[in-house]
């Protein structure tokens, strides 16, 4: 047996052709979409990006809600799409096809992630280890754990 062939098998040969990066614009999910992008670049794979639109944990008094989602919804996406510009625009010119997708009215942003996904059927997920959540001292964030658990395909976690 040939040694290339003998990659195949072990699956050494892996060659994602759809890619999925989880982002929020915070300094890790912005080095995994770098990552996404020199991979895309190496493979010829096409990368969607998924940003998860948090419902915004406010109330006044017994649980009154003071925002408009509507306004709220259209900030968080103007925000985003402001980071994600630069990084778009270089994997355009690296000759990377690249689009973003917003989920609407998320609680559960690791759910929302996997859910998508299973429509777009990736064959990688990347991730930043950490996102813009609390809790500093976790070593792995817990958006990024839940989609590690519960992912029925390869997850590359970026420091």
């Amino acid at each position: 047996m040939r040694s290339d062939d003998n990659k195949e098998e072990l699956g050494l040969d892996f060659q994602p052709k759809r890619i999925v990066v989880a982002f929020d614009a915070s300094q890790h999910s912005i080095s995994a979409l770098k990552a996404a992008i020199s991979i895309a670049e190496k493979y010829g794979s096409e990368i969607t990006v998924i940003h998860c639109v948090v419902y915004p944990i406010v109330g006044y008094g017994e649980g009154e809600v003071y925002y408009n989602w509507d306004e709220y919804y259209s900030a968080e996406k103007k925000s985003i799409t402001k980071q994600y510009e630069p990084l778009k625009k270089n994997a355009r010119k690296r000759k990377v096809k690249i689009r973003i997708i917003f989920t609407e009215g998320t609680v559960s942003v690791a759910e929302s992630l996997l859910l998508e996904s299973k429509k777009i059927k990736p064959d990688l997920i990347v991730m930043g280890s950490r996102g813009l959540g609390g809790f500093k001292s976790l070593l792995l964030g817990s958006v990024s754990n839940a989609v590690v658990t519960h992912s029925t395909i390869p997850v590359l976690i970026i420091k």
